[in-house]
């Protein structure tokens, strides 16, 4: 801007219009979210800017938040200036619900020498896919074994089942045996 002061004289002044301001939450203590397995995108909280009015704030995070581990939100408000400023919010992802066998009842197994164990799976209340869990994935002991199958979601809840494996180790028949024995005492041969 160029001033004239009537004698002559001249004055230049430089004025610098601009927004240095930062916006102004219109929450300050945003609510804690509570969810069933998830957090949705219900309500997305705003400031106030002197320069673009309403902003809308942006979260440091994917919606749906199906992650436990998430404890906090941090919404940012930028105006078109550049300025900024942010806030957190509290999430809680709560699930108390035990894990459902996929299969009600686990077939029992029987063999003669040994069982190899197929890993059977759960469905947790989130719809989350969960293998079960055992002390021994192959059983060799002779007898009836109960297997305890545990699957544990996320949340810590967790459910059993168990399962039956009998290995029955049948000796031969004594045909069988009386034969063997010949072989072995006296170097023939079984026909």
């Amino acid at each position: 801007m160029l001033w004239e002061y009537g004698n002559g004289d001249y004055q230049t002044q430089y004025i610098l219009i601009g927004d240095f301001q930062q916006p102004v939450v219109d929450n300050p203590d945003l609510p804690q979210l509570i969810g069933n397995c998830e957090i949705l995108l219900d309500n997305i909280p705003t400031a106030l800017d002197a320069f673009d009015g309403v902003i809308e704030g942006v979260a440091n995070t994917v919606f749906p938040i199906t992650d436990p581990t998430i404890t906090e939100i941090l919404w940012t408000y930028t105006d078109s200036n550049g300025n900024s400023i942010s806030q957190t919010q509290e999430v809680t992802i709560e699930n108390d619900e035990d894990p459902t066998p996929t299969v009600e009842n686990l077939s029992s197994l029987e063999n003669n020498c040994l069982v190899e164990l197929s890993i059977p799976t759960a469905m947790d209340a989130c719809g989350n896919l969960i293998n079960g869990v055992t002390d021994n994935y192959t059983i060799t002991d002779i007898g009836v074994t109960e297997v305890i199958w545990t699957y544990m979601d996320v949340y810590g809840n967790f459910s059993q089942q168990t399962q039956t494996v009998t290995i029955t180790a049948e000796l031969p028949e004594v045909n069988q045996a009386n034969e063997l024995l010949q072989v072995l005492t006296i170097g023939g041969s079984i026909q």
